[in-house]
């Protein structure tokens, strides 16, 4: 077991070492690199790498693509850049930045064909903002946006990304069924066009779902899957999430003191990517466990410290589980009062986001979106007919003016022959 674990520390932190070699190796090449287009690709590739394991670095690499933008006067690049930086403000707690930034860059490049997969890609970094805002209703318009464009283009990454988004989405609204049949869509989408293994989030989330309706072996058999690939990437938020859908299920299990020691695992790595949204979660299930372990005081200072950041940070996404937490560690401790206090709010909480999230107003977007889509395929449908109508009717105009030309030269042989004999 011990040598198991040392290996695998082992791997961990030489593919951690060749990834470092990676980065600083193209990190060298952009700095020499005097093709302005060239430059911007390896800007574009460094903002990818850096996107989930490094936001401090992702903010230079995209600062620098925006800059050499300015200078060339490319106006792609600097939207390409500004994506990034508004990826970098949702990983740090800036999600009303970062959706402004979104929103501005959709109206500006919403019109040109050739940012279409930029579109898209906005679109979904939209749907996550409002994500984090609390927003799922107007996130699943984004995600659906995005999903349509995806499909109009063609564009099969753009496309599993939609519909793990959407079934992201519906799992936080616990309509768990409607999202695994998303997610299981994500995952066969990525199978079909055999992209490599590096998304872990498609398969924590569908843990979460399977675990949340109570089937917990494929809730645990796609959270190792989850694990496994967010380690292999350095994917920390995906190897976190990964640790903290583990230790959900073990603490449904009522393996508490297992389960605390996923969570803990999990906060370790949030430090690395530094998101309080995820960090939040993690301590409001840290100190609900430590209600049912008899550690009350241990878990009112964590659920007090999640809900401090919570509200420094607007992630009204999580005050429901922080309240719950709360709630349960002032009941067990005693403290009858603070303990109704918070389930007051708590229900409040609750009562709020049902009305934003019934299955009603749900229902109404994808209706929105399937009779978009029927549409698309009508107006393409009508656009075919009439190709084929001006094709029919070029075809007959070339052969009446076939016809009349051979006609016309029939007639001129003809009295050249009459006058020839005459």
């Amino acid at each position: 077991m011990k040598r198991s674990f040392l290996f695998t520390i082992i791997v961990l932190f030489a593919s951690l070492l060749q990834a470092q070699v990676n980065t600083d190796s193209l990190r060298g090449k952009v700095s020499v690199e005097k093709d302005p287009a060239k430059k911007a690709g390896m800007l574009v590739h460094l903002c990818e790498q850096f996107r989930f394991s490094n936001p401090d670095s992702l903010l230079s690499a995209a600062n620098e693509l925006i800059r050499l933008g300015q200078h060339e006067k490319n106006k792609s690049w600097q939207a390409n850049g500004a994506f990034f930086i508004a990826a970098y403000y949702n990983g740090t707690d800036k999600a009303d930045t970062a959706l402004l930034i979104a929103q501005r860059n959709i109206l500006l490049i919403r019109k040109d064909p050739a940012e279409k997969k930029l579109l898209i890609k906005y679109y979904s970094l939209a749907g996550v903002s409002m994500m984090r805002l609390n927003r799922q209703k107007d996130a699943l318009e984004m995600f659906y946006a995005s999903l349509e464009g995806a499909e109009s283009a063609n564009d099969k990454e753009g496309i599993y990304k939609a519909y793990n988004n959407i079934g992201w989405a519906l799992m936080e609204l616990e309509q768990f069924e409607k999202a695994i049949t998303n997610l299981a869509l994500c995952i066969k989408v990525m199978e079909q066009i055999n992209l490599p293994v590096k998304h872990a989030t498609p398969y924590n989330n569908l843990a979460s779902c399977y675990g949340s309706t109570g089937k917990n072996d494929s809730a645990y058999k796609y959270a190792q899957i989850g694990i496994s690939v967010a380690q292999k990437n350095t994917d920390y938020s995906a190897e976190a999430n990964g640790y903290s859908i583990m230790g959900t299920f073990l603490s449904k299990e009522k393996n508490y003191e297992k389960a605390l020691i996923y969570f803990e695992k999990a906060i370790r790595i949030r430090e690395k990517s530094n998101d309080p949204f995820f960090i939040v979660s993690d301590l409001a299930e840290i100190s609900d466990l430590q209600s049912k372990t008899g550690k009350t005081a241990e878990g009112i200072a964590n659920g007090q410290k999640a809900l401090d950041i919570a509200l420094n940070a607007n992630i009204d996404a999580k005050l429901p589980m922080i309240y719950t937490a709360l709630a349960h560690n002032y009941e067990k401790a005693g403290n009858y009062k603070e303990a109704a206090e918070s389930y007051k709010k708590l229900y409040a909480l609750k009562d709020s986001l049902y009305s934003k999230a019934n299955p009603k107003a749900l229902a109404e977007i994808q209706t929105k979106y399937e009779t978009e889509k029927k549409e698309r395929k009508i107006e393409q449908q009508q656009d075919r007919i009439v190709r084929q109508n001006y094709l029919f009717l070029g075809i007959a105009g070339v052969a009446l003016f076939t016809g009349l030309l051979i006609r016309a030269n029939y007639k001129r042989n003809k009295l050249r022959q009459e006058a020839s004999m005459k």
